[in-house]
């Protein structure tokens, strides 16, 4: 769906909880919304928060990812 904000509540839940977890998240929702973006499914401006959202949780220290 593209929503940002639910994706990085679901990394900072997961680095809590199931930290071993994130890394496969992260490349499943990056494969997703690459694909969803390509067959026009998902908008450009979400896509664009989304990647942002999965970026910025990868660096360990973006969005969503600061409580761990």
């Amino acid at each position: 769906r593209g929503d940002a904000g639910t994706v990085a509540a679901h990394v900072a839940e997961l680095r809590r909880h199931a930290p071993h977890a994130v890394a496969g998240y992260l490349a499943m929702a990056r494969t997703t919304a690459d694909r969803a973006l390509a067959h026009g499914l998902l908008k450009p401006e979400l896509a664009e928060d989304l990647l942002g959202v999965l970026s910025d949780v990868t660096d360990a220290r973006g969005r969503g990812g600061s409580e761990s």
